[in-house]
């Protein structure tokens, strides 16, 4: 019996991926999120990675099961090891703001510095998102007042629209309130800034 054989050339050899090739970008950046932002609910996580709702929620339940990932019963995500009852609600919060960037964002990062949450980097402009608690305005007043913004636009988050007109600090580029659901409403004083 004769064997024929044909001759094959191939012009470009396509490397067949793995679901870790795959999956390994979102999985690193879902890891980043929640280690520095903490609490962070599924739907947040969701708006970080628009169209792949799919690939998120696989990714979520393959990193608990390896127990990379802890969620809670209020559907909130934290990094193992990290005690929940730590939780910077405002941090959370003010993620929701973050998220209306997203797509122009090229960097972001939480922020040590009190009262500044987060700070990102989009359309090469540099912002802080600051959160104001009902009741220290003057306080926050003071602080921003000394503090530089090195030519940052600073978002503030205010629990109440009432705070808004007790608020007065250099590089101010708008307020915000943020409702249970995650919307945000933003707003500008009248008569200049």
């Amino acid at each position: 019996m004769r064997h024929l054989y044909i001759p094959i050339t191939y012009k470009e050899v396509i490397p067949i991926k793995t679901r870790a090739d795959i999956y390994a970008r979102e999985a690193t950046e879902l890891l980043r999120l929640i280690s520095i932002y903490p609490g962070l609910c599924s739907q947040q996580l969701y708006c970080f990675f628009p169209g792949k709702e799919d690939k998120i929620k696989t990714l979520l339940s393959h990193l608990t099961k390896q127990g990379r990932i802890i969620p809670t019963e209020h559907n909130q995500y934290f990094s193992a090891g990290f005690q929940a009852n730590k939780i910077d609600n405002s941090l959370l919060r003010s993620v929701w703001i973050l998220i209306d960037f997203i797509e122009c964002v090229e960097y972001h990062c939480s922020s040590c510095e009190f009262p500044v949450k987060i700070i990102f980097l989009a359309n090469e402009e540099l912002y802080e998102i600051i959160h104001t608690p009902l009741g220290q305005e003057t306080l926050i007043n003071h602080m921003m007042q000394t503090k530089s913004s090195d030519g940052s636009h600073r978002i503030i988050l205010v629990d109440a629209p009432e705070q808004i007109h007790q608020l007065n600090f250099p590089d101010i580029s708008g307020f915000c309130t943020i409702n249970e659901a995650g919307a945000v409403s933003y707003y500008k004083k009248t008569g200049g800034m």
